[in-house]
């Protein structure tokens, strides 16, 4: 199995690594992603796994060709630990006014003394849209903090200039992100759910809608690090780890569904609405281009030739792209994201949730407690209320190895999730019993909404996304590290051509 050490990186795009991680010799974010030294324990290895010829990634090959113009800045200033030591990455550690992150902040902050200490550059990460480090204190403890000032990123200027009305989305997916992870709401599934997501320690928020290129922002998180036992993969490859994280999105989906008993506490959930996408989803239209379904053909004619070994002898390599676009692309798109369409929203609303938005592999970490396999989450830029299906949808084209989807695969995790689903449904009191779940919430109806959802990530895929394909290769140590942040369908050749191949049954079975 391919283990990343943890280095909790962030939220971000392309450039980023993940969200909250760390790695062992490349640590990463709290909100990023990593792979730990160890074996795998005995009781969740039940198959073996393609990536344990993968030995720790570097932060250095990590961050490679992320931000070439960011300078490393090597000198140490008050604090900070020995300046004969590593490199230190103190132009992330400051505060949003520019000043060095004091020990009496973190001593505030973290609730122990702190009388130095160190932020290596070895574990920073320096990404697209925010830059992260971990802070490792005197005391021992460690945090990771992030900090987004969209005024020094070259990539958020070039948004300025070439989508402004993206950069204006990113100010409100930072806002997202930090008041969830400080709300209530949050430290109720932490706590009443059992969904491991990072502590927010503190968080300083300064949003410029008027001029989106000044907003700033600053949070600091609980540490998911290797010394605390967490580490991340490239893909999901073990069934085990699959059914532990699509257990923990049942609990999360279930614990928030409309009707549940959260929404008995009016404060919290006041809070929450307010803090939160309404339409939640990076993938959605509204949060994309309205019209992007109608470069799905163009899409298709050009992203195709990156899998032509895979696709060119399918039936479907002449016109699979022609066929969702003229068909059902744009009907998807509305379908899977209700919530942005005020015609289904109401017709929808028994099925609201509260949903994760980006799912992919390397938001998930893992750790072995005991006998207890537990998923950490990270990064909610993109969280808000949506359908559980639709989540569903994109953690399996995003996460989850081919290997494991194959022939009967797919069917059978999306069985076990359901079924999951459907016990914390009646646990956490969206419904009275099993009957009038399955009665509010069918199969059928799962299945439905869930094939929807594929066909609307194959419209943003085949349009837009594929456009990051960095096809690699087992064993190839540097293009696993340069891609962790990627989806399946990105890196892995195998998994693009069974999302492509789902979509052309799908479309099939539509008679299209």
């Amino acid at each position: 199995m391919h283990r990343v050490a943890s280095l909790f990186f962030g939220v971000s795009s392309i450039g980023r690594l993940g969200s909250a991680h760390a790695f062992t010799a490349a640590p990463r974010d709290p909100c990023l992603s990593s792979r730990l030294d160890g074996s795998e324990s005995p009781e969740f290895s039940s198959r073996s796994s393609r990536n344990d010829i993968v030995g720790r990634a570097t932060a250095a090959a990590l961050v490679a060709g992320l931000d070439e113009n960011v300078e490393i800045v090597k000198s140490l200033e008050g604090g900070l630990g020995d300046p004969t030591g590593p490199s230190q990455c103190v132009d992330i550690a400051r505060d949003l006014d520019g000043e060095p992150l004091s020990p009496e902040y973190l001593s505030t902050v973290l609730g122990v003394r702190v009388d130095s200490y160190e932020c290596p550059e070895s574990e920073a990460f320096r990404g697209l849209m925010s830059n992260g480090c971990r802070i490792r204190t005197s005391a021992g403890d460690t945090a990771f903090y992030k900090r987004i000032e969209f005024a020094s990123l070259k990539h958020a200027r070039d948004k300025l200039k070439m989508a402004p009305g993206k950069l204006k989305r990113d100010v409100k997916s930072y806002e997202v992100v930090t008041s969830f992870l400080s709300s209530r709401a949050c430290q109720a599934v932490i706590d009443g759910a059992d969904v491991h997501i990072p502590r927010c320690l503190d968080v300083n928020m300064r949003p410029d809608h008027e001029d989106p290129i000044r907003s700033q922002f600053s949070i600091m998180l609980e540490d998911f690090s290797v010394e605390k036992g967490w580490t991340q993969r490239w893909l999901l490859d073990s069934e085990d780890e699959v059914k532990a994280s699509l257990g923990m999105f049942a609990r999360l989906h279930a614990f928030f569904w409309q009707g549940s008993s959260f929404w008995e506490n009016g404060e919290a959930a006041d809070e929450f609405e307010r803090g939160v996408w309404p339409s939640a989803g990076y993938s959605q239209p509204t949060l994309q281009s309205p019209d992007q379904w109608k470069e799905v053909a163009k899409g298709w004619a050009k992203h195709k030739l990156q899998c032509r070994s895979d696709l060119e002898q399918t039936s479907y390599w002449s016109n699979l792209g022609e066929r969702l676009q003229e068909s059902v692309a744009e009907e998807v798109g509305h379908l899977a994201h209700p919530f942005a369409n005020e015609a289904l929203r109401e017709e929808y609303s028994k099925f609201r949730t509260f949903t994760h938005g980006d799912p992919k592999q390397s938001n998930l970490f893992f750790r072995v407690e005991g006998d207890d396999l537990q998923v950490g989450l990270i990064d909610f830029q993109w969280a808000g209320f949506g359908l559980a299906a639709t989540d569903l949808a994109h953690f399996v084209t995003s996460a989850i190895h081919e290997d494991l989807l194959r022939e009967d695969g797919e069917a059978k995790l999306l069985k076990f999730y359901f079924d999951t689903l459907t016990v914390h449904l009646v646990e956490y009191g969206a419904f009275d019993n099993a009957v009038s779940a399955a009665e509010g919430f069918s199969f059928d109806t799962f299945m439905e909404q869930y094939n929807i959802a594929v066909l609307d990530m194959c419209r943003l895929v085949i349009s837009y996304n594929w456009r990051r394909y960095i096809p690699v290769t087992e064993g190839d140590e540097d293009g696993i590290s340069r891609s962790m942040n990627l989806q399946s369908y990105n890196k892995n050749s195998k998994n693009a051509a069974w999302l492509m191949g789902k979509c052309d049954d799908l479309l099939r079975a539509r008679g299209i």
